[in-house]
C-alpha cells in the first residue's frame, strides 16, 4: 500500500498531561543519610508533603486518559504523535473533553485547598518542612494540564520515509495487540481448571470492533484474523465457558490457530 493513503485515513492525535507532584526530595535529609552510611549520593529521602485525594484522583485520570486514547489510536514513530482513524475523530475528542472536565474539576478542587494544605505544613511534617515545598498557587496550579491535539498527517516531500517508517510501526502494533489478545485466549482456555475473567473475551470484541479502523494499511492477515475472531470467539459467553469443556477446548484451539496466522 502507498503509505501516503494514510493521510486521507487518519489524523495525527496527541495527548499531553501534568500534575503537581507531591512528592519532594529531601535534600537535607538525603545528605543526611548518605553521610550516615558513607554512601556518596547513593541514597534518596522523599517527603509526601500532602495526601490531598484529588491529587491522586488527577493521577488516575490521566492513567485512564492515556489507557482510552492508546486504545484507538496507533502509534507513528514520533513520540507523542499517534495515528487516529478517520470516522473516530468525535469519539476520541467526545472521551478527552469528558476527561478534561474532569481533570478540571479536580485541579479545582486542590486548589480550593492548597493554602490549608500550605498553612498546616509544619505542623504535619514536623522537621521535614521546608518552604520551598509549597511554591506560590499560581506555580502550582501551571503544573496540571490535559491538552490534546489534531493535525494533518504529514505526507510530502521529506515526510515519505517518515511515512513508511510509521505506517509499518502503526501496522505491527496492531498485530500485536491482536495476537496478544488471542494468545492470551488460547492461554487460559487451554487449561481446563485456569480461572480466567470476562475481560478475556471481552478484550478480542474490542480488539475486533476496532481493527477495521485501525488497519489502515490494510494488512491482509490482520483482516482475515480479526474478522474470523469476530465470528468465532467475540461473541462467546464467558459463562458457557466455564461450564462446557468442549466449547472451551474449541474456542482455546481457534484462539491458537488465529494467532499462529500473526506470526
Amino acid at each position: 500500500m502507498n503509505p501516503s493513503i494514510l493521510s486521507s485515513k487518519a489524523l495525527i492525535a496527541t495527548m499531553n498531561t501534568g500534575a503537581w507532584r507531591a512528592t519532594k526530595l529531601h535534600k537535607d535529609e538525603t545528605a543526611k543519610v548518605n553521610t550516615q552510611h558513607h554512601a556518596d549520593d547513593v541514597a534518596r529521602v522523599s517527603v509526601t508533603i500532602t495526601a490531598h485525594s484529588a491529587l491522586e484522583g488527577i493521577n488516575k485520570l490521566h492513567a485512564k486518559a492515556r489507557q482510552d486514547h492508546y486504545r484507538i489510536t496507533l502509534p507513528c514513530g514520533d513520540e507523542g504523535w499517534r495515528f487516529l482513524p478517520c470516522g473516530r475523530e468525535m469519539e476520541h475528542s467526545d472521551m478527552m473533553l469528558a476527561y478534561r472536565s474532569e481533570h478540571d474539576k479536580l485541579v479545582n478542587e486542590f486548589m480550593a485547598d492548597y493554602a490549608n494544605e500550605k498553612a498546616t505544613a509544619p505542623q504535619r511534617l514536623n522537621g521535614l518542612y521546608r518552604p520551598e515545598f509549597f511554591p506560590p498557587e499560581d506555580e502550582v496550579r501551571a503544573r496540571f494540564k490535559f491538552a490534546t491535539r489534531y493535525l494533518p498527517v504529514p505526507d510530502k516531500g521529506t515526510w515519505q520515509d517518515w511515512l513508511r517508517e510509521a505506517a509499518d510501526e502503526a501496522e505491527e502494533d496492531l498485530r500485536t495487540r491482536l495476537r496478544d489478545a488471542l494468545t492470551a485466549a488460547s492461554s487460559r482456555l487451554g487449561k481446563p481448571d485456569a480461572i480466567f475473567r470476562d475481560s478475556l473475551i471481552g478484550n478480542i470484541a474490542e480488539i475486533c470492533e476496532l481493527a477495521p479502523d485501525l488497519n489502515m494499511t490494510d494488512a491482509h492477515d490482520i483482516r482475515i484474523v480479526a474478522e474470523a475472531a469476530h465470528a468465532e470467539l467475540a461473541d462467546l459467553d464467558p459463562d458457557t465457558l466455564r461450564q462446557c469443556p468442549d466449547v472451551r477446548a474449541t474456542a482455546a484451539d481457534r484462539a491458537a490457530r488465529l494467532a499462529s496466522i500473526l506470526g
